[in-house]
């Protein structure tokens, strides 16, 4: 199969793609929550238990971290761009009360971070080739 033909065939992909309804993180990631008051419709950011052991948390932080950046990555949209953000700002919520994050929020910010800092490097790394970064 030539080089043309692989592009045309990319093409009526994404073209297939693009008709469908784009994903809700929500109905995909298992620690979001729908949340519909009356008079409009939210989500909960993040809707999760802890364990009572730190270790075990950071590890299901750890784990939700992976199930995040999966997300990410299969659905590079810029509506997706905020959804850190909103993450963050539940977490916030609830530890309210605690005054601290749990191992949960530790063990995911941690994770994220260090794919970030990967992507950075790599990004780093493009450019010193003088390529563009990703």
């Amino acid at each position: 199969m030539s080089a043309s033909s692989n592009v045309v065939l990319l093409a009526k992909y994404r073209a297939k793609l693009s008709r469908s309804m784009p994903a809700h993180p929500a109905d995909d990631l298992s620690f979001m929550r729908p949340r519909r008051p009356k008079g409009g419709t939210e989500v909960v950011w993040w809707f999760v238990e802890g364990t009572g052991s730190y270790s075990a948390d950071c590890a299901k932080g750890h784990q939700l971290a992976e199930e995040y950046l999966a997300y990410c990555a299969e659905h590079r949209t810029n509506g997706n761009i905020p959804l850190l953000g909103w993450i963050v700002n539940d977490m916030l919520v609830r530890c309210k009360e605690a005054g601290k994050l749990s191992g949960i929020e530790i063990g995911f910010l941690t994770s994220v971070n260090h794919s970030a800092m990967i992507g950075e490097a790599v990004n780093a790394h493009l450019e010193k080739q003088g390529r563009e970064r990703l």
